[in-house]
């Protein structure tokens, strides 16, 4: 085990720095935005940007990496989406920004698939689920503190995006270093969404709002933070908190979506998100004019933290427990298919994610962000409700283990659980 430990170690840092690079970015634009007087919604837009090229990296890069390999690709996309990062800050304008979200998104997408790749060519059967959970730990842990690197210079200024590129390009000095053959190269194998759907209408569906929703976490909630008069403390304690929140929460809902129906589980969470969000925007205290919230600066409330650290946990567990419920479903030769159909249904969610949410900011003031987040996760739970009354429960020997997502940035999903990792 320790030799396992030490083979991966250069990988997981090179995830964390890259973690830290992304979120920290990802944050800053969205308060930067703000303070450029960028409206609500050409803010959504630019966001969905990053989103769009994430979900064209996505479908795209493996025909890369099939033609020149692994390393030389993720060399030239954490190379492209530093130098992207820095050119933010030389050009001050909506549109431009939306062209670096896509590539950003373009380059991420590839950067964790190949990262990935690594990682399951590295873990056998008995092993997968250590090193899985080490990544889980590395991307949470990482995009959790990445979000106080905002208090360390004025967002205002040249510095933080300087620090974010700095972040990426040190990340590629582990895996250029790293001793761990590449992983072999990928095989093409597709599902269409038809047959997607066929075997599981609420995961598919489940996996698309998760898309929806993370996308507009990611995309909005600085924003939101910032239409509340939170400082960049707030704002950084704000985003860290639901973050921790997801990493605290993947594993007791999960170790219940084992022992109980998961589409039970899959319905309470989805529920009990609606309701949380309800919460956090009653708790920061914005009427529909979107009036801001005066003593908020420093995000001092303990109530608005807890609320904020469950809305979170319960956020990030949609999509594992999604794509856990469609592979009890699939056949096990459709596990590679079934994890390439999720990319694209999460992809085409956070797209419309930021927009959404931008939208209702528009049309309601702040508040609409988690309200619309409110709204979708009601009728993710009422969709449930409706599929465990008209279908039945997977045999148990059919159900495969949950496992927790290994994503801040939610790039794509974890590789499909081998056909023997079942209960």
């Amino acid at each position: 085990m320790r030799s396992l430990y030490a083979s991966l170690s250069a990988l997981l840092l090179a995830v964390g720095l890259m973690t830290l690079g992304q979120n920290l970015l990802g944050t800053l634009l969205a308060v930067r935005m703000s303070v450029e007087g960028f409206s609500v919604l050409i803010s959504g837009v630019v966001m969905a940007g990053y989103f769009t090229g994430l979900l064209v990296g996505s479908l795209t890069v493996q025909n890369i990496i099939r033609a020149v390999g692994h390393i030389r690709v993720l060399t030239a996309l954490i190379s492209g989406f530093s130098a992207a990062t820095l050119v933010h800050a030389l050009t001050i304008d909506p549109w431009s920004w939306t062209a670096l979200r896509f590539a950003e998104g373009y380059c991420m997408a590839g950067i964790y698939i190949c990262i990935e790749s690594w990682l399951n060519a590295r873990a056998t059967n008995s092993t997968r689920g250590t090193v899985f959970g080490l990544y889980m730990i590395t991307t949470y842990l990482f995009g959790g503190l990445a979000q106080f690197l905002l208090v360390t210079a004025d967002v205002s200024g040249f510095e933080l995006f300087s620090v974010a590129s700095l972040l990426l390009s040190v990340a590629l000095l582990p895996v250029a270093l790293t001793r761990a053959p590449a992983p072999p190269i990928p095989d093409r194998s597709s599902i269409g969404l038809r047959r997607l759907w066929q075997i599981s209408p609420l995961g598919t569906i489940g996996c698309t709002v998760s898309g929806i929703l993370l996308g507009a976490y990611y995309g909005m909630a600085p924003r939101y933070g910032t239409a509340a008069g939170m400082d960049a403390w707030g704002i950084a304690t704000f985003m860290g908190a639901g973050i921790f929140g997801g990493m605290a929460l993947q594993s007791p809902i999960g170790w219940l979506s084992d022992r109980y129906d998961r589409r039970l589980v899959l319905t309470v969470v989805a529920g009990a998100l609606a309701l949380s969000s309800l919460l956090v925007a009653i708790l920061t205290n914005h009427s529909l004019t979107g009036q801001p919230v005066t003593g908020m600066a420093t995000l001092s409330r303990v109530d608005l933290l807890l609320a904020t650290l469950v809305f979170g946990g319960l956020m990030f567990v949609v999509y594992p427990l999604a794509v856990s419920h469609v592979n009890d479903r699939a056949d096990p030769s459709e596990y590679v298919g079934v994890s390439g159909g999720m990319i694209l249904l999460y992809s085409i969610g956070a797209v419309f994610g930021p927009i959404l949410a931008s939208a209702s900011m528009e049309a309601v003031g702040p508040a609409g962000l988690f309200l619309s987040m409110g709204a979708a996760s009601a009728l993710l739970c009422a969709y449930a409700v409706w599929r465990m009354r008209i279908s039945s429960r997977p045999d148990d020997d059919s159900r495969v283990r949950f496992r927790p997502s290994a994503r801040v940035a939610q790039v794509t999903p974890d590789p499909p659980p081998p056909p023997t990792d079942v209960r």
